[in-house]
């Protein structure tokens, strides 16, 4: 393992993984959310105006931003646009996440160039918080991988919870995700969040002052 360090955090949705982000957070971890990255990336003029040339103006809402209530609702039922809207935001994503973990490992490496993109003071770590763990964009830029894992059914009752929809359409949006056992594959650290709030805080820092350990020293 080698400094700088980027923890790759991963799992479904609902699965607890921004919780572990937000703890991870309080232990001095820095925290790119890809999630709300997408959310940058989809409220962009030019290319909310490329996803309705491909889908249609229904993805804009009353307010003329990306509606993803109703988008979400729609292209999880659809694999056909759910795939198309991928196609069309992924590629700036990767884009603005590869900045981010860019500027993260410059901030620790002395004689680096300047960052792109302005970041806090370095931190021992950066998260980068993504539910797809691709090779592209996630797999590629982080060091270690950790997943969140739950059952399906507290997922849902969290995703409906979350976002106004009903627990069949969370299932839904679930069916349409990699299963548990695909970000079980992937990693090297798996933290299951299926007790209590205080028993994954337990998990995240046992989890973060082994990672701790066994880093080497930062390179400043």
């Amino acid at each position: 393992m080698t400094a700088p360090l980027v923890i790759g955090l991963t799992g479904g949705s609902g699965s607890g993984k921004s919780t572990v982000a937000r703890f991870l957070g309080g232990h001095g971890a820095q925290v790119v959310d890809a999630d709300a990255i997408s959310r940058e990336v989809a409220d962009d003029p030019a290319v909310l105006s490329e996803i309705a040339d491909a889908l249609g103006g229904w993805v804009i809402g009353e307010d003329g931003r990306f509606d993803r209530k109703a988008v979400g609702l729609r292209v999880f039922q659809n694999p056909g646009e759910l795939d198309l809207l991928t196609s069309i935001t992924h590629s700036y994503i990767i884009k603005a996440i590869d900045a981010r973990v860019r500027a993260y490992r410059s901030s620790r490496c002395k004689g680096a160039e300047p960052a792109p993109v302005l970041v806090p003071a370095p931190a021992p770590a950066l998260a980068l918080d993504a539910p797809l763990p691709v090779p592209r964009g996630f797999l590629d830029n982080v060091d270690i991988v950790w997943a969140v894992l739950c059952d399906d059914r507290a997922k849902a009752d969290r995703i409906a919870a979350r976002d106004g929809i009903t627990h069949e359409q969370a299932l839904a949006r679930l069916a349409a995700q990699m299963p548990d056992r695909e970000y079980a594959r992937l990693a090297d650290v798996l933290l299951r969040n299926d007790g209590s709030l205080e028993d994954l805080e337990r998990k995240v820092r046992d989890a973060w002052h082994s990672l701790m350990r066994e880093a080497p020293h930062p390179r400043v």
